[in-house]
Parts: C-alpha cells; structure tokens; sequence
C-alpha cells in the first residue's frame, strides 16, 4: 500500500547514493590536484586516516591537516569547478591548464602567470572568462559594520 510518504530506508538510500556520488566527483577532481594535496586526499578519503594519523605520518599539527583537509574540499566541491568543466569544450588547452591551477590547486593570478609565462594582464583576462563561464563575479562584495 503507498501511503505517498517515504520511508526512512528509503531515505537512508537515497542519502548514502548521494553521498557515494559527491564522494566519487570528490575522487576524480582529486586526480587533478597537485601531488602534496593528492597524497593527502587519498589518505583521506581512499585510506580512511583520521587527522591525527596523517598528522603525525607529516610531522604536523592536526589542526593543520584539518584545515588543509577542509580548504581543499572546498576548493573540490566548488560549484564553479563543474560549470567550468561542463564547458570544457569550448576552452583551449592553456585554458584548462589555468583552470585548473585557478580553481582546483588555488594558485593566485601572480603564480599562475609565472607559471604559464603570461602576463599578468592576459593571465587576469583568461580567469576573468572562466569565471563568467562558471557564473561566478569578478569581485566579491563584502559589507562590514564596525
């Protein structure tokens, strides 16, 4: 008999697919990050270590790992990461290069320039498009009362 509720199994399901998928974006993205930042990911999410293992196989705090854990989460699960991936095509192979080194590694405007051997200028440009492909702002507007 459908009562038209759903059940909590039911849910428990949905959620635990849910959370399988992010956790497999969570993976392929990580492919994609520098080799400090991988190594600690897939301690992470393929080794299950808690952050006081990982600290001390580094040699660092664990408040440190965590934030490190946490910022690139976050940099991962951007929602201006899938916009500029889903668009992927219409970028060049520098493009993607800068993409990635933008949005997945965080690398400032000045490292990446450097990086690519650009200038400032074309490197802030190329962002600049990227950003308006994925939707974001060019500046964030902040408000403070003092």
């Amino acid at each position: 008999m459908n009562t038209g509720y759903t059940s909590l199994t039911q849910l428990n399901r949905d959620s635990t697919i849910e959370l399988r998928s992010k956790a497999d974006k969570i993976r392929k993205l990580a492919e994609k990050l520098s080799e400090p930042d991988r190594t600690l990911m897939r301690m992470y999410l393929d080794h299950e270590n808690s952050f006081r293992q990982m600290a001390q196989l580094l040699g660092v705090s664990e408040a440190t790992v965590a934030r490190r854990v946490k910022k690139i989460i976050s940099r991962i699960g951007d929602r201006n990461i899938e916009a500029v991936l889903a668009k992927s095509s219409k970028l060049s192979r520098r493009q993607k290069k800068i993409a990635r080194d933008y949005f997945l590694r965080g690398l400032n405007v000045k490292t990446i320039a450097r990086k690519h051997k650009m200038t400032y200028y074309n490197t802030q440009r190329i962002i600049n498009l990227l950003r308006k492909l994925s939707g974001q702002r060019k500046h964030k507007i902040t408000i403070r009362y003092y």
